[in-house]
């Protein structure tokens, strides 16, 4: 039917179907400013500053913590440590975590110095509660004169990983300017959840008069979000979180939930960053994806709370090409400095005897990562 058979009373429905059906595809483009453009490239420079040690020979997790005046503190998972006299990563111990502290905020000129635990038999964690299963830190915060530190707690397991999350724990430490030998380590009450939900596995952030936790789901995971006045969290007093339940009912606490909160976003992972980038003006939220599709991953937002893009591809690993090897713990540095955006992985090896023979592997891997605001402008 062409516009001159359409009857008369009916054209101008007609036409405000069409105008409707246009403003309706177009919406997107119309209402959501575009996101920001990132561009991402190997950092080889800055991987020299974890491979100068004589006695650490490797570690992954990798999340860092800004402890001011130049002073970086490093966290990491499993970890090769080399006794004296050791001088390969297939010679040494490997521990359950370590740290490392930085001097200094471009990672092609700082200083680094590593720390563990000593204990009577040798080497080992330097996070260590001496009970079943181990520790391994994810994310932390300095709080004026205190730091604080979110760890999980592993225990073994018969699944296909040979491990699982038990639960959530938390250490203060009221002496961060002190080295890390020398810290007073005070293991904090952190209350557990009933949702399956890993606190402080992603991110420690604070904004306003609040310290915000995110964390993962243990199985699906779906990330959430939980907060606690930074005058509580400051004396340790984490026994009271609020927790984000959407839009709707904002932040509850769990006395008041009845069911499982609603997640910020699904597809996350165990371990990632989330900073706020003061040049795109969002919440930058970083990870790897190593059960899905393979790659660094990024999402933005302009709120904690969400919502939250969709995870947009940012880097693909060279290691990608080999097989055999995982790439994973995907975060990103907002302390560091050298580049709009610095980014670190861990890539470890199906093969244990791969793992300790390969030295291209299992320390921090670096990407350079240019930060814009999009050609319109942004949100």
């Amino acid at each position: 039917m062409t516009n001159r058979e359409i009857p008369l009373p009916h054209r101008r429905w007609w036409l405000a179907a069409v105008l409707l059906a246009c403003l309706v595809a177009c919406a997107p483009r119309l209402l959501q400013s575009p996101w920001p453009e990132l561009a991402a490239e190997p950092w080889h420079q800055a991987e020299a500053l974890f491979r100068r040690d004589a006695h650490w020979h490797g570690g992954d997790g990798a999340s860092s913590v800004d402890l001011g005046a130049g002073r970086i503190l490093w966290l990491f998972g499993d970890s090769f440590i080399c006794d004296p006299g050791c001088s390969t990563r297939a010679q040494a111990l490997l521990v359950r975590n370590s740290v490392a502290l930085q001097q200094g905020s471009d990672p092609r000129y700082a200083r680094v110095s590593f720390h563990w635990g000593e204990r009577a038999s040798g080497v080992g964690a330097f996070f260590d509660d001496r009970g079943p299963g181990w520790l391994w830190p994810v994310s932390g915060i300095r709080l004026g004169e205190v730091l604080l530190v979110f760890l999980m707690h592993i225990l073994p397991d018969t699944n296909p990983l040979g491990f699982r999350v038990a639960r959530s724990r938390a250490i203060l430490i009221d002496n961060p300017d002190e080295t890390p030998g020398a810290w007073n380590l005070h293991p904090l009450e952190l209350p557990q959840n009933d949702f399956g939900v890993a606190l402080g596995s992603g991110a420690l952030i604070r904004e306003g008069d609040h310290v915000y936790a995110f964390g993962t789901h243990r199985t699906t995971h779906d990330i959430y979000l939980v907060r606690w006045r930074e005058t509580d969290a400051r004396q340790g007093a984490l026994g009271r979180p609020e927790w984000w339940a959407g839009p709707t009912a904002g932040w509850q606490a769990p006395c008041v939930l009845r069911n499982a909160p609603v997640p910020l976003f699904s597809g996350g992972q165990m371990e990632f960053s989330v900073h706020y980038d003061r040049t795109l003006r969002h919440y930058v939220q970083v990870q790897a994806d190593p059960f899905g599709t393979p790659g660094l991953r990024v999402r933005f937002s302009q709120a904690l709370s969400g919502p939250w893009s969709p995870a947009a591809r940012l880097y693909e690993p060279p290691q990608l090409d080999r097989s055999g090897l995982l790439v994973y713990a995907g975060k990103a540095h907002p302390a560091l400095s050298g580049a709009g955006m610095v980014c670190t992985y861990a890539v470890n090896a199906h093969d244990y005897a791969h793992l300790v023979q390969d030295p291209s592997i299992y320390y921090p891997l670096f990407v350079r990562v240019s930060t814009r605001r999009s050609r319109t402008g942004g949100p």
